[in-house]
Parts: C-alpha cells; structure tokens; sequence
C-alpha cells in the first residue's frame, strides 16, 4: 500500500519541498545521534520512516491529508531532526486516537498502546537496505543470504592488492561470510541501501580513510570522477606498482558500473519480525505496566531497538515486500503494488520516469500538431484545385 501514498500529489509536494527548500532539510542533529553520518538525506529518509509507519499501523487513507499537514508543520516549526522524530512519535500516537475514535486518550491508554504493539511489534517488521540492482533477482527468487549476481571474486582480488600494500581495512568484508543484517530502523536502512554495496563504498569514499573532507555523497549522486580521485590519489600515495593500480581501477570501474546500470534508488526489503528472528519476543506487559506517560511508551515501541539482526539463509518470494522509492538525488518514481499490513504480495513493478514522460510526452504533443497542420495544408490543396 506503500506506492499508493507516494503517488499522492500532497506526498510528491512534500518531497519536493524536502530536496529543495533549507526550511525543510537544513536542521540539525545531535552529535551522539545513530544518524550523524548521514548527510542532508536524513531529511527524506525521517519522511520516508513516517509514511512507512503509517501504513504499518494506521493505513487510513481518509486520514492521511491530515497526518501530512501535521508532519508539514513539524518539518517547518522545529530546528533540530531529533525534535521532528520526536513530534512524529506524538503525532502517530494522536492519529491512532482519532482513526481508534478515542475522545479521552488519557482512559485509554491501555487501548492505544495494545493497538500499536500488535500492529508495529507483533506484527512488525524488519528492513534490509539492499542495492537496487538487485531487485529483480530478489522479486523472482526470493532473497538469499549474500548470493547475489556480483563481483566477489574480483573484489576479493582488489582486497588481496590492497593487503600488499598494508591498506587491507579499507573494504572491511568478509567476502567468505553469507550473512547479511536486518535492522528495525527504517532511517538506517535507508542510509545502508544509499551506500550499498557498502564495502564498495568505503573503497571509494570512506572518511575513516580518506579523511573528513571526503564527499561521501559523490557515491549517492553518483559521481564517478569524484569517487575515483580518492582511490587514486590513495594509491600513488601507498606506492602502488602501475600494473596494480591499473587492475584495481579495472575491476572498480566494471563494479561501478554494474552497480549503476539501474537508476539510483533506495531499495528496502521487509520481513515479518518473527521470520528473521523468532527470539525476539518483547510482551505487551512491559509496555502496559510501564510507569511513564502514553507519549513516553509509544516512544519507546516506535524506536529502534535492534540495529543489527544477523541472518544466513532464504526466504521465498511470496515473505518479501520490496520498494525502490525516490532517494534525494533524482526525481524517478518506481511504484511497486505490495501491502506492508498483511505481508501480500503480488510482485508487480512499474518504472516511470518522469522526466522521459515530459519529454515524450512533449514530442508527441508536437507530432500531433505537425500532423493536423500537415493535414489542414492537404484540405487546402484540394479546395483549391477544386475550386480552379
């Protein structure tokens, strides 16, 4: 249900907003925030996080006109993105109490709480951040544990050359391990799909490595130029033999490409809870018998809580949903027909890309024209030769 908010105009308004105007993306973070490192995306991706956790829990579409006001006002009232996810929490709590219809919040407490916890914890899900090029594999097969269409063997042989010249942190992977993470933070999700594959991303734009005033957005828009003057002058720095250098730059330039040849997305893969991990299990209890005020639980049962979820294995086409939504960098819509409130999925992508339908859609309007002055021309030909 996700792709039917998306296309709403008051929803692509807001994003655009968001990309464009500094009222919108221009805040704040605290320095000790999980989402430090993330640049002025966060903007989108708390958006994105908002919408997801709509659907999840409400997914009243008579409603929803007025859970984006209230998100608009709170994008532009506050300075801080801490101060928006916190408005969020209080907002989905106030919405639940109207879509409930619950007068009095206050007496039912208990009611709200229980609602949220069967519809965000019990019935919640898990989201795996994956690199977009991989959708179509994951949409027919079904998604398996680090057995992707990819370049291991090559980027294996990168990290061999880069452990010659003492630099074997820089990709930090493990290209043996089959694992790969879950996380019920949408934000991170997000930000993982951004930088995928993100051993290839600390190859090319790694602050740790490269320092502070490396542009790690250069790999999200992308740039390729930018990405590779790190790698480069990193290389001619270490002393790397010409025939090295130029093997690594070989292999980086086909992954590059590879990892481009689908338009930049954010692509998110989501599980029910208990399929990636059935140990999870938090009780209602510990929420109902929480001595704190409803905002304070509902804030504790819509933050993150496992960053990273560990899993090897497969999980079949018909237990996923997957989205590739806009990032922050394009204007493409990639729509897929899936529900996030019952786990259906009838796996049917469309790609529209806007600016290939205004362009088209231009020419055509100009072809047409051209035809009826063709044909007008033609019907004055005649009534002329007729009337001579």
């Amino acid at each position: 249900m996700l792709d039917n908010y998306l296309k709403r105009e008051n929803v692509r308004d807001f994003i655009s907003e968001i990309k464009s105007n500094p009222r919108y993306n221009n805040k704040t973070f605290t320095e000790d925030s999980n989402y430090s490192e993330i640049g002025s995306e966060i903007a989108l991706y708390i958006f994105y996080d908002a919408l997801i956790k709509y659907v999840i829990i409400i997914n009243n579409e008579e409603l929803f006109d007025t859970y984006v006001e209230q998100l608009d006002l709170i994008y532009k009232k506050v300075d801080s993105f801490n101060k928006i996810k916190d408005g969020l929490n209080r907002l989905i709590c106030s919405m639940v109490a109207t879509h409930l219809k619950i007068d009095n919040v206050d007496e039912n407490k208990d009611k709200i709480i229980a609602y949220i916890y069967n519809k965000y914890i019990l019935n919640g899900y898990f989201v795996h951040g994956f690199c977009p090029v991989y959708a179509n594999r994951i949409k027919t097969n079904g998604f398996v544990s680090e057995i992707y269409d990819n370049n291991y063997i090559k980027m294996k042989e990168v990290q061999d050359i880069l452990n010659k010249y003492g630099s074997e942190n820089i990709l930090d992977k493990d290209f043996s391990n089959n694992r790969v993470y879950f996380t019920d933070d949408y934000i991170m999700g997000m930000y993982y799909s951004s930088i995928a594959p993100s051993y290839f991303f600390n190859l090319l734009c790694s602050k740790k490595i490269y320092g502070n005033k490396t542009k790690a957005d250069s790999y999200l828009k992308p740039d390729y130029d930018s990405c590779i003057s790190n790698l480069k002058r990193f290389m001619s720095n270490k002393l790397f033999s010409d025939k090295d250098k130029k093997r690594v730059l070989e292999i980086v330039q086909e992954q590059w490409n590879y990892i481009n040849s689908v338009p930049k997305k954010i692509g998110l893969l989501f599980v029910k809870r208990d399929v990636v991990d059935q140990d999870i299990n938090v009780s209602l209890d510990e929420y109902l018998k929480d001595d704190v005020d409803l905002y304070e639980s509902i804030e504790r049962m819509l933050n993150p809580k496992y960053g990273s979820v560990s899993y090897n294995g497969i999980i079949g086409s018909k237990n996923v949903v997957v989205y590739l939504i806009d990032d922050y960098y394009n204007d493409e819509v990639l729509e897929k027909v899936d529900v996030l409130d019952d786990g259906k999925s009838d796996n049917n992508y469309e790609i529209i890309n806007k600016e290939f339908m205004d362009a088209y859609g231009s020419v055509y309007i100009y072809l047409l024209v051209g035809a009826c002055l063709i044909s007008l021309g033609v019907i004055i030909s005649i009534i002329m030769v007729m009337g001579g």
